[in-house]
């Protein structure tokens, strides 16, 4: 019996992985996949080298991934491609779309495009902010006021002026939601 010789290969992973997520029930991401009734068809199934050669001649390199173009759809050669990560990353259930004068994109994809961080953006939006406003709104980091003692100013002001780490501040009323007096005072 002939081998293909292509074990240990990137190529042969995708198709290996493919399959485990598939039908392996102990494959972590077996639950988005088979789980969710996505199957690989039969002409890929049990044959590499069927998989192999539909790879060749539809771009496949080394630095890309297989995608399912219908993120519902099962593996086979019309509904898969070899895109770069990024590309992969904008095509998952998991992503968030927001449309805005026609165009429809992820959150990730208007970012970029936008120039705002992915993070600034879904905040935004998560926040029930109206998506012109949220894609329009010019970014300024460090900009939030904080009022105290009748004085208002941005965090990194009072940084400043109370002798604090702009990041330390920033943490104690961002992530541990501490007053802004207990913030401020605590050395």
């Amino acid at each position: 019996m002939k081998t293909h010789g292509m074990f240990g290969t990137k190529i042969y992973g995708a198709w290996a992985h493919m399959k485990a997520r598939c039908y392996n029930k102990n494959v972590e991401r077996y639950k988005n996949y088979g789980g969710r009734g996505i199957k690989v068809c039969d002409e890929w199934r049990d044959d590499f080298m069927a998989f192999y050669q539909w790879a060749i001649k539809n771009g496949y390199q080394d630095s890309l991934t297989l995608d399912r173009k219908n993120v519902n759809g099962d593996y086979e050669p019309s509904n898969c491609r070899w895109v770069t990560k990024e590309t992969q990353a904008n095509n998952t259930t998991r992503n968030h779309y927001i449309s805005y004068k026609g165009e429809t994109k992820t959150i990730a994809e208007w970012a970029r495009v936008k120039g705002i961080p992915y993070k600034a953006l879904f905040k935004r939006i998560n926040d029930g902010w109206e998506v012109e406003k949220a894609l329009n709104t010019e970014y300024r980091p460090n900009s939030r006021k904080v009022a105290y003692k009748g004085e208002t100013k941005t965090i990194a002001e009072w940084a400043r002026t109370k002798g604090i780490k702009y990041d330390t501040l920033k943490q104690r009323i961002n992530k541990y939601h501490w007053d802004i007096a207990k913030a401020l005072e605590t050395p």
